[in-house]
């Protein structure tokens, strides 16, 4: 039988797996949920100003922030789009696995403090800054709130 998708074969002996590979799906199946993460198209991407995740301002309206929901409420919330979200951000890093170093994760989610984080599209360096009243939520609930401004950061 011919597969819908290209088969991807390791080296390695390990049994091929479906593509694209950003399904949870052990079966090859995609599931929309696995891909909606993704941003859609280039042109009005924007990235969270909590955790950088960046995807369309139609995917934050519709699904709000994977990581960030709880805080943020952007879901359905043309504001907080516009106020927890920024287009103006530097760099993109692709993770599909951040579990960090000890559980043999992602280095590049580790370097980024994306650890735990679901997988998807991040910005390296995201302009802008959380309102205080969110920030003082977020250490409430015992989250840091990292700071993913770099532009400031001089370079040595």
């Amino acid at each position: 039988s011919v597969s819908a998708y290209p088969t991807c074969n390791s080296n390695l002996g390990k049994s091929s797996t479906n593509w694209p590979f950003l399904s949870s799906k052990m079966d090859g199946e995609v599931g929309y949920a696995e891909t909606d993460i993704v941003p859609e198209d280039l042109k009005t991407n924007r990235a969270c100003l909590c955790c950088s995740l960046i995807k369309t301002e139609d995917q934050f309206l519709r699904n709000g922030c994977e990581n960030c929901e709880q805080w943020l409420e952007i879901a359905e919330s043309y504001e907080n789009v516009k106020e927890f979200t920024s287009a103006n951000f530097k760099g993109m890093a692709a993770i599909m696995d951040s579990k960090g170093r000890d559980n043999h994760g992602s280095w590049v989610g580790s370097w980024l403090r994306l650890d735990g984080l679901k997988q998807g599209v991040y910005a390296l360096s995201v302009t802008g800054r959380l309102p205080d009243e969110i920030i003082e939520k977020l250490k409430a609930a015992g989250s840091a709130a990292i700071n993913r401004d770099r532009s400031t950061i001089a370079a040595t």
